[in-house]
This record gives structure tokens, C-alpha cells and sequence, in this order.
């Protein structure tokens, strides 16, 4: 590529006498310093320009210049005649010779983009809409001859992505020869990736492209970081004598974990070594909680031994941390005390959002047992649970196969676990439907599913206190013919990580296979087609519901379902009545897909708020209604009294639906608003279980009725399939040669720090 940066120079040289003979000035011409264009043709408005050359065997001095008339500004495009004279500096500038060039100059150079540096950016939620404004404008662009090329974001690919290409393209590379080919068809290949604007935490390349008025384009790629952000959550009231509970949420995959055990980030400490010896050595994100008010006085001045602070780490490929503080009984708190948690210290390469100390609410007073949510598994090797049932395995593996769908041809056992926290001694009852009881205890429950009677098994369990006061607890499992697929090295998901690794197993226990899976929010359920994910609150549980798992089984990701699929498996499962059709509100009204989901992890009868962002360039039209669906009175509008309610949103800057709790939600659906907020009462007219059991169940859709305002347009999506990108992942630190060693990411710099 030819230089943006063009110069001139008078240039000098002598006249050299051989033999006592002053050479004829005309021979000169032929050392002129001419355009040195390849066939007259020039690259650029002024060219440089070739040194003179001289006669050989020159013995004496005579000083001359060469001039030109190339203008100070450059040529314009086309055809011009470059006139070289030659001065003789002692003899009055005279004009001793003449040479003519005629040149074309023409345009092939592409802008030139000034580099970026790095820009790390908070998440504002789970995706982070990403503007140029928010990159913080356009690079500076230069052009020789356009004074003003445009500039356009195009938007942002994954570092992964990157890696991938890069190594397959630098695969079977033996030589230089082959390098240098490699880099072209590289760089080719870079240029035509495919970009997002909207992207959850994670490394990416912003791609910038600039265009000047003949048509020659360039490009730029700036380093981007999306850094989580972690909120310490308000706690639940807690009972002088028995624990706090303390939890600690980011909005995205700690980084670390996201490039997986080859990252190229680096962990550091912050001076938490007084605190803690094995914090440093945490592969990914911890923090300090730090106690203070009138509880800790009274517990240093009775010389108790707890300390005044927690640790709590965010697991490998969670977003989410709790940890437990004892507040000791008999040393005189009162519900008048005062108790605050606050984050002090820790590490990752994260930001600490605004909210990052709490006053925790205490009480006297029994309060029911705190139960975990239940969590299944199964593994031929199992361990966790193991020495409890007293079927420990000759081969015992770390990691379970976690999920809420197994096969049920299993002879192994499925076991169902929990945690139980009450300041009294309580009593586990454990119910189970469509199976029989293998083993149990006060925090486990095992079946097997070859001797299971039914396709889901109904597990519930109860636990009451001294007090009388009960929480009860409900999983459905859903046991399939369908064999898992074989996995291979592919990376369906595109989170760094190979199916094989990841495997069929469902970590976070949301119906979605690992390997298809790469957001850990329990708390959100991905909606297909690259649309943002529905949401509930913090703490509450998200999952796919039984129409959708049982309808696609190992290769479900998203909460999407098909009117097949309601036929199918629109019964708990099995075959649906015939019911599924609408009439009065047929598919092409529809307005958003089908979603079939369940919500847990609140107290029965409770009223849960659920959001559901319509998808991308869809809004809500007149006369739009939100329609059920149950196997036993098939559709039906959503019902609205005291304790279940529908309200919308517009999306907000960031292109994201308001929070749950957001004031931006009004009554109603409103003309315009891509947002749907659900209250639904647990076992009230719109759970579809219609049991006050803490869980929420709810096929849905919004649509409209077949006479509508015809002049409200609205985009109908197509939601009967899913689709999925898949990259090829690679050694993430294979190659060195070509634009890669332009893209490689310095992001060495760990921290937890204060949004301002």
C-alpha cells in the first residue's frame, strides 16, 4: 500500500567535466528524476519522485537544480504533463534542459483509519446494545483525495470467532510462502465475517469500515470488552440465631470463564491476603462481604470467635455466588440491632455495580424452613449424594450429569438434592409420582427411571419445622426414549468450548443441554432466532416447559414451541386433546411465538412477575391480546383480577425490556411497546397446574383476533424452528503470523471497580 503521506524535494546534484570537456547539458534529460509510476500510471495526487542519476567518469563540480510543476497541493485526478527543467545555480538559474512526463493519476487507495485503543464497557444487561457513540465515536479517517470518507459501525464478532477462522485457514501452513498466502485469504475472510450489535460480557472486535468518494474501502478492528457487572442482592429477613443469607450476581459470565482454561486474561489479587490465603488462588471471581452494625459490636464483645466477614466465589459457568452468616443466639440481639453487608474487596475482571451494601432485616420470630431449589441428576459414576444413598460406585466421577430430562432406559439411579436451613428441626416428606421411591433423606430423593411408570415423574417435597410452618418444593422430570446425540469438537453454542466437553448434560437445570446452552442466568430463558431472552427477577428460577423438552429433548434451546409441538406433546408430554387450533386467533395473527416455560424458586401462592420482549422490530398492535393454552380447555385470554395482571413497556437505550420491578411498565397492552410483563399468581386462573405448589406454569402467545386495525403493520415472526450458529473451535493459541498478531487481545488488567 502506498503511503498517505506524500513529500517533495528540490533536488540537487552536479555536473561533473571528463576529460576537460563540460558534457552537453542536453544529455541530462536522461538522468531527469521522473514520476516513478508503473507505465505513467500514479497512485496518488503528488508521487514521489526518483533521485537523478549522473554520467559515469564525472571528475569536476558544477552546481544545477531540477524543478517541476507539480502543484503544492497534488494533482487532481486524470491525465497531466509533469514539465522537469534544469537550472544552472551559477549561471543565474538558467534554463539549460527540458524534460516532459505525462502521467495518469488515479485512485486505488482505501482510506486510512487511525487505530483504537482498547474499550471495556459495563454490561447494562444481560446483552449490551453497542453504538458508536458508545465506543465513543468514529476513529479518524484520512484520504488523499476525498477530505471527508464515511464511516460506518458495522457492528461486532466474537474473539472465538477470530481464533476459529484464524485456525482454520492456518491449518496445513508449512512455509512463508504458503504464511503469506494464508494472511491474504486471512484477512479476505476477516473482512467478510458476519456481525451483532447487541452481545452479552465477553472479548469482541468492533468492525469499523471506511468508504471514500471512488469507491476504495478499508478496515478497522477495535478491541472491545464487555465487563460484568456484580449487584449484592438484598437479603431475606433473618432469624437472630440462625443464618444470613448473602448473594452476589453479575449480569454475564465472569471473562475468565468465558474464554474457558486457555484464557487469555489474567487474574490478579487485591490485597485480600489479610483476609484470606486461598482466595488469590480462585480461578474466577470472588469477593469479600464485610459485617458491620450493632449485631458485630455484640458479637466481638462476647469475644465469639466467628469473624465479621464472608468469601463468596462465582462457580465456573454460573453467574451467581451465595454464601451463609451465622448470627450466634444468646448474647442479647434484639430485632432492634442493626445488621449491613458490604463488598470490600475481591477479584475478576468485573465492575462493582451501585448497589454493593445491604441492611439485612432481622426478626425473632419462626419464620418457614428455607429449602432449596431441587436439583436432579444422573451419572453411571456418581458421586455427590452417593455415601447418603449407600450405593457408592466403583468408579465415582467429580461431575455428576446434572439436568431435568434423563433417558429412560437408565438403570442408574436419578437423584434429587437439596439444602434445608431452619433455626428448628424439621421433617422432610418427599412425594413422588409416575415412579418409585429408590433411596431418600431429609435432603435427597433417588428413583429409577427404567422402573418409572410414566414419561414425567412428579417429585415434590415438604418440609415443616417445631412450629408447624412448612415450604414445599416441586421438580417434574421428564424421561425420554430419545438418545442423546453423538457430540463432536464443533461449538454449537459459541461460548469457547467443544460440545464434547460440554456434553448433554443441563448444568443449570433449565431443559437446555449444555452444549446449546451459554447463558448460566437461571433467571432467563433464551426465545430463538438471536431475540433477547425473557427474564424474571433475581433469585427466581427459569425453565423450559414440558411441551418443549418433550418435543425436542436433547437439541432444545429455547423456550419456542410449534403448534406440532402442542399436538404432540401439548399433554404434560404426551398427545394433546384436539384442541391445539385457534379459530378465532390463527397462526399468520400471531405476534410472537409460542412459549411454553416454568417458573420456581418462590413461595407458594405467590404472584411472579415474568418479561417477554417481543422480537426484534415486532411491537404490539391494536385490539392485541394475550392467549393460554392448557391440555384441558385448550385457549384461552390471559386472566386479569387482584393478583394477575399484564402491563407493557417500550425497550429503553440500551434496546433491552425495563427490569420486572420498573415503573416504565403501564397497565394493559399498549400500541407500539415491544415489552410484556406477566403477573401470574401461583395456582391462580393462569398457572396452568392451577397448584399453589412454587411453580408457575405457561404456554402462551400474544396475538390478535381476525378483525383487526389493518392499518397498524405488524411483523409477523416465524417461530416453528429454531436455528444455531456453529463455529469450529481451534487451538485458541495457535498461529502467530499475518493480522493476528494486530488483533491479539492485552487484557491482562484484573479488578473489581465502583460504577461511577
Amino acid at each position: 500500500m502506498l503511503s498517505m503521506s506524500y513529500f517533495r524535494k528540490a533536488l540537487f546534484f552536479t555536473i561533473l567535466v571528463l576529460g576537460g570537456t563540460i558534457i552537453p547539458t542536453q544529455v541530462f534529460a536522461q538522468f531527469a528524476p521522473k514520476v516513478p509510476c508503473s507505465n505513467n500510471v500514479c497512485e496518488g495526487p503528488i508521487p514521489y519522485l526518483e533521485s537523478p542519476a549522473y554520467p559515469d567518469g564525472m571528475d569536476d563540480e558544477e552546481e544545477y537544480e531540477w524543478s517541476d510543476d507539480i502543484p503544492d497541493d497534488g494533482f487532481s485526478l486524470g491525465t497531466h504533463t509533469v514539465t522537469w527543467q534544469l537550472i544552472a545555480l551559477n549561471d543565474g538559474d538558467k534554463v539549460v534542459s527540458t524534460f516532459e512526463q505525462v502521467i495518469e493519476i488515479v485512485d486505488t487507495t482505501a482510506p486510512e483509519l487511525n487505530d483504537y485503543e482498547l474499550v471495556e464497557l459495563p454490561a447494562q444487561d444481560y446483552l449490551t446494545k453497542i453504538t458508536s457513540e458508545l465506543l465513543g465515536g468514529a476513529p479518524e479517517v484520512f484520504d488523499a483525495f476525498d477530505p471527508n470518507p464515511s464511516v460506518t459501525f458495522l457492528g461486532l464478532f466474537d474473539v472465538i470467532i477470530l481464533d476459529t477462522l484464524h485456525d482454520e485457514i492456518f491449518a496445513d501452513v508449512t512455509n512463508a510462502e504458503e504464511a503469506t498466502a494464508a494472511s491474504a485469504i486471512f484477512t479476505a475472510a476477516l473482512n467478510d465475517l458476519p456481525t451483532i450489535f447487541k452481545v452479552p460480557t465477553g472479548a469482541y472486535f468492533a468492525k469499523w469500515q471506511a468508504t471514500d468518494s471512488n469507491g476504495n474501502t478499508s478496515y478497522l478492528y477495535q478491541e472491545v470488552v464487555v465487563i460484568p457487572v456484580a449487584t449484592l442482592l438484598q437479603s431475606p429477613t433473618a432469624v437472630i440465631g440462625g443464618e444470613v443469607k448473602i448473594t452476589i450476581e453479575l449480569n454475564g459470565k465472569p471473562l475468565s470463564d468465558f474464554y474457558g482454561p486457555d484464557s487469555l486474561l489474567k487474574r490478579e489479587n487485591f490485597n485480600v491476603a489479610a483476609k484470606s490465603e486461598n482466595i488469590k488462588d480462585y480461578p474466577l471471581a470472588g469477593f469479600i462481604v464485610e459485617f458491620s452494625g450493632t449485631v458485630i459490636d455484640k458479637i466481638i464483645h462476647n469475644d465469639d470467635d466467628d469473624d465479621d466477614y464472608i468469601e463468596i466465589y462465582i462457580e465456573e459457568g454460573q453467574t451467581v455466588g451465595t454464601e451463609y452468616f451465622e448470627i450466634p443466639d444468646n448474647i442479647g440481639i434484639t430485632t432492634s440491632d442493626t445488621l449491613f453487608a458490604t463488598v470490600v474487596d475481591g477479584f475478576g475482571y468485573l465492575e462493582l455495580g451501585e448497589q454493593d451494601s445491604i441492611t439485612i432485616p432481622l426478626t425473632d420470630q419462626n419464620i418457614a424452613p428455607r429449602v432449596g431449589e431441587l436439583k436432579a441428576y444422573l451419572n453411571d459414576s456418581y458421586c455427590v449424594g452417593a455415601k447418603a444413598i449407600g450405593k457408592v460406585s466403583a468408579k465415582c466421577s467429580p461431575k455428576p450429569l446434572y439436568g431435568i430430562s434423563f433417558n429412560k432406559s437408565n438403570s442408574y439411579p436419578v437423584v434429587i438434592e437439596t439444602n434445608v436451613i431452619d433455626e428448628d428441626d424439621t421433617t422432610s416428606v418427599w412425594e413422588i409420582t409416575g415412579a418409585t421411591e429408590y433411596s431418600s433423606g431429609s435432603e435427597y430423593f433417588s428413583f429409577i427411571p427404567d422402573q418409572a411408570s410414566a414419561n414425567i415423574v412428579k417429585v415434590k417435597l415438604t418440609v415443616t419445622d417445631e412450629g408447624g410452618l412448612a415450604t414445599t418444593k416441586s421438580l417434574d422430570i421428564l424421561l425420554t426414549s430419545a438418545n442423546p446425540p453423538p457430540l463432536s469438537t464443533d461449538d454449537t453454542d459459541g461460548d469457547g468450548t467443544s460440545d464434547s466437553e460440554e456434553g448433554t448434560g443441563d448444568s443449570d437445570g433449565d431443559g437446555i443441554a449444555d452444549y446449546l446452552d451459554n447463558n448460566p442466568n437461571i433467571n432467563q430463558l433464551p426465545l430463538g432466532n438471536d431475540n433477547d431472552p425473557m427474564f424474571v427477577g433475581s433469585g427466581i428460577t427459569l425453565t423450559l416447559g414440558t411441551t418443549k423438552r418433550s418435543a425436542d429433548t436433547y437439541g432444545a434451546d429455547n423456550a419456542t414451541v410449534s403448534d406440532d409441538d402442542l399436538i404432540n406433546h401439548g399433554d404434560k408430554g404426551a398427545d394433546a386433546p384436539n384442541n391445539t387450533s385457534d379459530s378465532s386467533y390463527p397462526i399468520e395473527n400471531r405476534i410472537s411465538p409460542v412459549i411454553d416455560f416454568e417458573v420456581r424458586g418462590f413461595a407458594e401462592g405467590e404472584t411472579i412477575d415474568i418479561v417477554i420482549p417481543l422480537p426484534d422490530g415486532v411491537s404490539i398492535p391494536n385490539k392485541a391480546v394475550y392467549r393460554k393454552y392448557t391440555a384441558a380447555d385448550g385457549w384461552n385470554n390471559f386472566k386479569k383480577n387482584a393478583k394477575n395482571a399484564i402491563a407493557s413497556a417500550p425497550r429503553n437505550s440500551n434496546d433491552s425490556c425495563p427490569a420486572v420491578a420498573s415503573n416504565d411498565y403501564t397497565s394493559g397492552l399498549t400500541k407500539g411497546d415491544q415489552c410484556i410483563r406477566l403477573s401470574i399468581e401461583d395456582g391462580g386462573p393462569n398457572d396452568a397446574d392451577l397448584e399453589a405448589n412454587g411453580v408457575i406454569v405457561d404456554p402462551g402467545v400474544l396475538t390478535q383476533p381476525n378483525a383487526v386495525d389493518t392499518t397498524t403493520p405488524v411483523v409477523a415472526p416465524v417461530s416453528t424452528t429454531t436455528t444455531t450458529t456453529t463455529f469450529t473451535p481451534g487451538d485458541s493459541g495457535g498461529g502467530s503470523t499475518g493480522l493476528l498478531l494486530l488483533l491479539l487481545f492485552p487484557l491482562t488488567i484484573f479488578r473489581v471497580r465502583k460504577l461511577k
